[in-house]
């Protein structure tokens, strides 16, 4: 009886992970997809690499600071730089709170700032992705996407 609860335990322990963060793993994707090739600095995909289990904190450090510099590069391009870091800040305090978790006494502290992060981060690069969408598209670099206009024209 205590293995079926224990397995039952992880299966809803897993499935809550991946209800929380395929939609966040699906923002972070579509805020890199709306910056264009040349302004990210990582490639979109690679967002899912965010799934794996311990392996996607060391992740997160390296890579939370490439999608705010992706759209701070993608907002001074288009004209429309913006205040702030870009959820930088958030970007890294969430893996560093993880990290922290693991440490004795002082971990069973960050459970709340860990979240508190991880929504902070989340909801600023939705809220500058949904906004970089209203920007139009600086007519300079128009040659690194695929404009169905100019292809028509030829």
């Amino acid at each position: 009886m205590e293995t079926s609860a224990l397995i039952i335990g992880i299966f809803i322990g897993v499935a809550i992970y991946l209800a929380i963060y395929i939609p966040y793993i699906y923002t972070l994707q579509n805020a890199l997809l709306a910056c264009s090739p040349h302004n990210r600095k990582m490639e979109p995909k690679q967002t899912w690499l965010f799934l794996i289990p311990i392996f996607q904190i060391f992740w997160m450090i390296l890579k939370n600071p490439a999608i705010s510099e992706s759209l701070k590069a993608e907002y001074e391009e288009r004209g429309q730089p913006q205040e702030g870091d870009y959820g930088r800040l958030f970007g890294l305090l969430f893996p560093a709170m993880n990290i922290i978790g693991f440490l004795p006494v002082i971990g069973d502290f960050t459970s709340i700032p860990t979240l508190l992060f991880f929504i902070l981060f989340w909801v600023k690069i939705s809220s500058l992705k949904n906004k970089l969408n209203t920007i139009p598209v600086s007519t300079e670099h128009v040659g690194f996407r695929n404009n169905s206009s100019d292809l028509l024209d030829n």
